[in-house]
């Protein structure tokens, strides 16, 4: 997920390691081939009023992500004017069974969607005070 502000070196490191490791996994599984790791980037896109995919290392490909990971942001915390464009997207995703992941200050967006993390949240260390999930 690309959201205002996000560590965009955040979002392409995942990238390359998640495709790395859908790679080396399909080489592992019983000498066959195993059904590759897909990742995908969305983002809001100006006069859209949900997230659009705008990368995927399977394109043409149909569907929404199975795990949306909201991604550290460089600065302040985000606002819930900011976060407010994806949190109904976001709840939406969970109430159809996708777990939502975040990393660092990715958690702040997390917890204005009110959802509660699945097995703890940490956010930045230097930020925890601010929690407001």
């Amino acid at each position: 997920m690309i959201y205002p502000g996000t560590q965009l070196a955040a979002v392409l490191g995942m990238t390359d390691f998640r495709t790395l490791a859908g790679r080396i996994a399909g080489k592992q599984v019983n000498r066959q081939q195993a059904p590759s790791l897909r990742v995908s980037h969305w983002q809001m896109r100006d006069g859209e009023n949900i997230p659009v995919r705008v990368f995927d290392t399977a394109p043409g490909a149909e569907g929404t992500p199975d795990v949306p990971i909201l991604p550290p942001r460089l600065g302040a915390p985000t606002e819930a004017h900011e976060a407010a464009p994806f949190v109904e997207w976001l709840r939406e995703r969970h109430s159809a069974g996708t777990a939502l992941g975040s990393i660092c200050t990715g958690a702040f967006l997390l917890g204005e969607t009110g959802v509660p993390p699945a097995v703890g949240e940490t956010p930045e260390w230097s930020l925890s005070g601010e929690s407001r999930g």
